[in-house]
């Protein structure tokens, strides 16, 4: 969007150039020589420049409407870039708050996970004691299992909303493009 904005400015510039004259240089040279033949006595050389400005009276009326053209062309190109531009900041900010969230959500979730490894340890004890019911140990054990994989899902989520970052913002995913 950014090369299109600057091709508008060039057409732009293009459009206002066409109503300014058109100027032309020139320059000729010719050379003569004379004499009887194998006497080359007679020499003579020409050097002309020429400078050359034209202005159509119908210029005017011939490039107001390309003129118009081109300003529209800019200034729709020039908002569809602002657009964008707020657009993808907008996403960018919104998606560091999603990751700084899930960072500490990660946080949560490991405290959870080690303290349902701590809660497995102590079920272990308790029914070698008999104090619970292999029931109550095995339910310890799929509260474990649901922190994992809370835990794990919650990690991949922080690895993609990173990849989307990078991707956001055109740099390396790992040390690959």
């Amino acid at each position: 969007m950014e090369q299109d904005l600057k091709k508008s400015d060039l057409n732009l510039k293009q459009s206002f150039l066409d109503y300014l004259p058109k100027v032309s240089v020139g320059y000729s040279f010719a050379r003569r020589v004379g004499g009887d033949d194998f006497e080359f006595d007679n020499y003579s050389t020409n050097h002309g420049v020429n400078l050359s400005l034209s202005y159509s009276l119908w210029n005017q009326f011939k490039n107001r409407e390309s003129d118009t053209r081109t300003k529209i062309s800019r200034h729709i190109t020039k908002l569809s870039y602002d657009s964008t531009s707020e657009q993808l900041e907008r996403d960018y900010a919104d998606m560091n708050r999603e990751l700084q969230y899930l960072v500490r959500l990660d946080e949560l979730y490991s405290e959870r996970l080690a303290q349902s490894r701590e809660q497995i340890k102590q079920g272990e004890e308790r029914y070698k004691l008999g104090l619970i019911q292999l029931l109550e140990l095995d339910k310890t054990r799929t509260e474990y299992i649901d922190a994992d994989i809370a835990y794990n899902a919650n990690r991949y989520q922080i690895i993609a909303k990173q990849e989307a970052i990078n991707k956001l913002l055109s740099q390396q995913i790992l040390g690959k493009w």
